[in-house]
């Protein structure tokens, strides 16, 4: 997930021509208004929108596995409450 972090801040970056939209210093560039963007730069905002695509899929994949755990998690602590009122009831 870092690596795609990094990849979608570098296609960002393109897709703004590697200006800024308040540039810091005077030989700095300005982001190039819409309809005036490089073919690299729209080549870049779709590997921008692919990578983000992967993004969604992996937290997609996450969220599930961790809805699993909790569930597994919650079914072993409800078996582990459910023995212990056995063994005590089987105490008395």
């Amino acid at each position: 997930m870092i690596f795609h972090a990094g990849l979608l801040d570098v296609r960002l970056a393109a897709w703004h021509d590697f200006g800024y939209a308040t540039p810091p210093a005077p030989y700095c560039r300005t982001i190039p208004p819409l309809g005036e963007r490089s073919a690299e730069a729209i080549k870049a905002a779709h590997g921008a929108v692919e990578v983000i695509d992967e993004i969604v899929r992996d937290l997609h994949a996450l969220r599930g596995q961790l809805v699993t755990e909790i569930r597994a998690d919650q079914d072993a602590r409800a078996a582990r409450g459910d023995a212990m009122l056995d063994a005590r009831d089987g105490a008395r």
